[in-house]
């Protein structure tokens, strides 16, 4: 406590009836020394629980993930197969799917994460006068023993940056983001990585060696138990309304599940709205003709630029609200029919 201050957390699990342990112990015949055991062996499994929901699992180094997202029986089929259509050395074609691997994955930071929560504490206090939040606790009461895969839609850059606060503050793990490796620039790129972005391509379908690594990299940080997010539209919606949801990432997300993911699959459907969108100004450019402008360190200079000068604002003058509202997880090991098919819509408000 002495040495956190305000970001300690104490959070209670659900209780454990010590009697009603003892009892079902002494109906199976177990002696008390036994049952005791039994008591903190039930203790340890939700202390991890509750540890794993909140931090995520060990992380290994990164170079130990990728050995093993290449080392796969899956990834070394498709090397095989991209040797023999190229007409080249199996070990060549190793090299390039490594290369992919790099030029994907993830360099996840805790550091770093509470670094980032630092300045994104003081821009959200700058620019929103407040950020709503609603039913949150479903996510928190699905997450235990879950894979997490959150599924906001799109309306800005802010979106990945407000859900991982938003998470973090509330005691679980940020998830690992799908990003567009249009984001992967010079300098924002390893940034960006260290918030855990990991980055894939528009389209490969024409690239089946790079859709085994990066399909086998999904699996794996899901396989260990890493929340991921990721933006089924693909892209950012310029007028407001939903783009058409694109398949590619669910599809993965449930081969992998079929292929034997121990921990249920939970979706959660994220709304993220605002009252007044950072981008606004090059959203009704565009629709007014001009062309998009492309990603580059000059733009993200002027973004950064643009907020500046809100945060030089005074904080009576914040720009707008902004919320953020978790739809009822789902999912679970059997519910999807249930879950899909019975879910009514709820008010934004309780």
């Amino acid at each position: 406590m002495a040495l956190h201050g305000r970001d300690t957390l104490l959070k209670f699990g659900a209780p454990i009836s010590l009697r009603t342990v003892m009892a079902e112990a002494a109906a199976e015949g177990l002696d008390e020394r036994t049952s005791l055991r039994r008591v903190a062996r039930l203790l340890r499994a939700e202390f991890r629980r509750e540890r794993e929901l909140a931090v995520g699992p060990n992380l290994s180094h990164r170079q130990t993930l990728l050995n093993e997202v290449i080392g796969s029986a899956e990834v070394q089929r498709e090397i095989a197969q991209e040797a023999e259509r190229k007409s080249i050395r199996p070990d060549r074609a190793e090299l390039s799917a490594r290369r992919i691997a790099y030029g994907i994955a993830s360099d996840y930071s805790y550091p770093f994460i509470r670094a980032l929560d630092i300045a994104l504490t003081r821009l959200w206090n700058r620019i929103y006068d407040g950020v709503e939040v609603h039913r949150f606790e479903d996510v928190i009461a699905a997450g235990s023993g879950a894979e997490l895969i959150y599924v906001p839609c799109h309306r800005s850059h802010i979106d990945y940056l407000l859900l991982s606060y938003v998470i973090y503050h509330r005691g679980l793990q940020p998830p690992h983001i799908a990003a567009g490796d249009n984001l992967n620039l010079p300098l924002i790129g390893p940034i960006l990585r260290r918030g855990g972005a990991f980055f894939l391509r528009r389209s490969f379908k024409d690239d089946p060696l790079y859709a085994a690594v990066f399909a086998q990299y999904l699996h794996v940080i899901a396989s260990r138990g890493f929340p991921i997010e990721y933006f089924v539209e693909g892209g950012r919606s310029r007028t407001g309304r939903m783009l058409s949801p694109k398949s590619g990432m669910l599809a993965m997300s449930l081969d992998s599940y079929l292929r034997g993911i121990k921990r249920p699959l939970v979706f959660v459907p994220v709304y993220v709205g605002y009252e007044q969108l950072l981008e606004g100004e090059s959203y009704a450019a565009e629709l007014a003709g001009k062309p998009k402008e492309k990603e580059s360190v000059a733009a993200m200079l002027g973004t950064l630029k643009k907020l500046r000068r809100c945060m030089s604002a005074s904080a009576s003058r914040s720009t707008s609200n902004a919320f953020s509202i978790a739809h009822g997880p789902i999912g679970g090991r059997g519910g999807y029919r249930r879950t899909m098919g019975e879910r009514t819509p709820r008010g934004t408000r309780r």
